[in-house]
């Protein structure tokens, strides 16, 4: 049997050793140069301050290097948008755009060639950097619209399957009959039918009905859930009690009880996996939302554990 003053001492030996390792860690954590995510401050007042403190923090760690953010005013031109970005890190590993400041972009580009730089472009369908002669190192990823149209259908036939006496038990209501999809006019008809192979393989008879005015909604005791993809924010307004899947940036403490799943495509939800594609080279491609889900606000921890499981599901 150790004595005590053996026991200190391989005690003390093992704290040494974890403390060099942590000290090692660290040193080859903070030297490595860092991604560095551009965004405003209309943005970090929407997703949250803390919020993105946090998913800083989350980035950091998955890719094992700092992942830095570069808040600019609202507005600010591409020339000082790429000073700031300069100041930040005279020699980052990679940087990412949002969309709207793809201008911006390509001039840090032209002046830093050497230093990949990606475009994140969220659901916009559109390419924004040329094909031709921008040469290496710029990189350009949206979401992958198609993926999440179809989880949010696979999403709302969980919860209309379930039934609001599951999901609200107070409310003690029968399961209803309608899914309503809140979207842009301009919603083509493959998208929809994205959306309606999601629900109907959950319920091969769940009618989904899809609207872009508030004004069209039917009676709320005939709907089972509500997705809001496009237009409809303005339906939050009413208070309805009837679950939401909600696409939004929107910090989710601000959000209604009765949203219960959202899908986030913010540049800090992309942020891990586009970094990752740029180490692979892969020029463009798509990434899903992070999708989101609230315990708090579903009665039913067995539908809790079927909405987690449907965020891995993929065309």
């Amino acid at each position: 049997m150790y004595s005590m003053k053996a026991l200190k001492k391989r005690m003390l030996i093992g704290s040494a050793i974890f403390f060099i390792i942590m000290a090692i860690f660290c040193s080859v954590f903070f030297l490595r140069s860092p991604a560095l995510v551009v965004s405003d401050a209309p943005f970090i007042a929407l997703y949250g301050t803390w919020r993105t403190r946090w998913q800083q923090i989350l980035a950091s760690v998955a890719l094992f290097r700092p992942v830095k953010p570069v808040i600019v005013a609202d507005g600010v031109g591409a020339d000082v948008l790429v000073f700031a970005v300069e100041q930040a890190s005279s020699r980052p590993y990679c940087v990412l755009f949002p969309h709207r400041y793809r201008e911006a972009a390509l001039r840090y580009h032209e002046e830093f060639p050497q230093i990949p730089v990606a475009l994140i472009k969220g659901r916009a369908a559109e390419a924004y950097f040329p094909d031709s002669n921008e040469g290496p190192g710029l990189f350009e990823f949206e979401t992958d619209r198609e993926t999440d149209l179809y989880r949010a259908g696979v999403c709302a036939g969980i919860i209309s399957n379930a039934g609001e006496d599951a999901l609200q038990p107070e409310e003690n209501r029968p399961l209803q009959s309608i899914i309503v999809v809140f979207t842009d006019s301009q919603m083509p008809m493959n998208e929809r039918e994205l959306i309606a192979r999601g629900v109907q393989e959950q319920n091969p008879q769940q009618e989904v009905v899809f609207l872009n005015s508030i004004s069209m909604m039917p009676e709320a005791e005939d709907v089972s859930c509500v997705i809001i993809e496009g237009s409809g924010l303005g339906y939050l307004e009413k208070n309805l009690k009837i679950p939401v899947i909600l696409f939004t940036w929107l910090d989710p403490s601000l959000t209604a009880r009765e949203v219960f799943a959202i899908f986030d495509d913010s540049p800090w939800a992309l942020a891990v996996p586009a970094v990752k594609m740029v180490v692979k080279e892969q020029i463009e491609g798509k990434i899903s939302s992070k999708l989101l889900f609230f315990s708090a606000r579903i009665a039913d921890n067995g539908v809790f554990r079927q909405l987690k499981n449907s965020a891995d599901k993929s065309l």
